[in-house]
């Protein structure tokens, strides 16, 4: 099987003549352990979740240590993002998704730990699907995944994660999807850190959604549905940002 990309997790392989993918632990790692507690976390995590078009659905053959699911042949958002022109209408539909799948998550007691670009692929529809469970936190037993720089809410590397931390990701995650950049790019890692920890966010005055972007990132949302309402009651702009 070709193998079209790999994670922290495991590899994702491409079973020929099919549009299937399978994610499998990288052989012969020392890690493998680990990879597959977390394979069996994202297991248990597709077994709760409902059918919704804001997420894949998990083939039959899976077993807790080969997890079997659709190849979507878009690719994931973060490259989508950076391979222009991207219109306005599209940026605010993918802004609902993203919303829209978070809430799903958390509607089932999952916390996804993760929120990025990556994670969401596009649909034949150009739709998101919120993807990688691996590291979630499954009714409040904490996962193992914790967000890059720029979509983590400043905390101790033992704080779990929370509705609250998947709320300031999102924010994040909204910043990319409206600019094509994620926040603080032009800085460091470090640099962009002690941004977010002494509240210094990136200006959101004149970007589409900037007060529910910052809102993620002040902690004025309580859950993911009501930034997706707030979103669909947004107007979206005509011209291509």
């Amino acid at each position: 099987m070709q193998v079209i990309a790999g994670g922290t997790t495991g590899l994702i392989k491409l079973r020929p003549k099919t549009t299937l993918v399978e994610k499998v632990p990288y052989p012969d790692s020392r890690d493998a352990h680990l990879s597959i507690r977390d394979l069996r976390r994202e297991y248990i995590a597709y077994q709760k979740l409902p059918q919704h078009p804001r997420l894949l659905r998990l083939h039959s053959d899976s077993t807790p240590e080969r997890l079997v699911l659709p190849y979507l042949q878009n690719g994931c958002l973060h490259e989508f993002l950076r391979a222009p022109p991207v219109s306005s209408k599209q940026r605010f539909q993918f802004a609902a998704d993203a919303a829209e799948g978070l809430h799903v998550l958390h509607c089932v007691g999952i916390v996804h730990g993760d929120v990025n670009s990556w994670n969401f692929l596009i649909d034949d529809k150009f739709r998101l699907c919120i993807i990688d469970f691996a590291g979630s936190t499954i009714n409040g037993e904490a996962g193992s995944a914790f967000e890059g720089f720029r979509y983590c809410l400043p905390r101790s590397i033992d704080d779990p994660s929370t509705i609250r931390t998947d709320l300031f990701a999102l924010g994040s995650l909204l910043y990319e999807i409206m600019t094509s950049k994620e926040p603080f790019q032009e800085f460091n890692d470090e640099e962009a850190e002690a941004f977010f920890k002494t509240g210094n966010f990136p200006p959101t005055q004149d970007l589409p959604l900037g007060s529910i972007i910052l809102g993620c990132w002040q902690g004025l949302y309580l859950s993911a549905d009501v930034v997706f309402k707030d979103i669909r009651n947004t107007r979206c702009e005509p011209e291509g940002l």
